[in-house]
């Protein structure tokens, strides 16, 4: 089962490679309320869950998306919460745009 589902992923990743330009409906419900996840680069791989979609938003959304992350995941909330976040989340944006050729480092 987990070889299949990562085989559907990789797939669908080298026929739909994320795209800055493009933004994907989420299929998750984020709570009982069925508050939809916000769209992002990654929501229709196979197997993007909350905590996937949660960590997208956090390390690789950048322009201040981390702050509207509301994470079910007690690390995720405890990383958004600490301040070693801030730093991190710089280092992680500047090799983002580097790899989208966006920038350079």
């Amino acid at each position: 089962m987990r070889a299949r589902r990562l085989i559907a992923l990789s797939k669908m990743y080298m026929e739909y490679p994320p795209n800055p330009r493009l933004f994907y409906k989420s299929k998750v419900v984020k709570d009982k309320t069925t508050t939809e996840y916000p769209p992002t680069h990654i929501s229709h791989y196979p197997g993007s869950g909350k905590y996937a979609l949660d960590s997208y938003r956090i390390f690789c959304m950048g322009k201040g998306e981390w702050k509207k992350v509301r994470s079910d995941d007690k690390e995720l909330r405890r990383y958004l919460v600490s301040g070693s976040f801030s730093s991190l989340h710089l280092a992680l944006t500047r090799v983002s745009a580097v790899e989208m050729g966006r920038g350079r480092v």
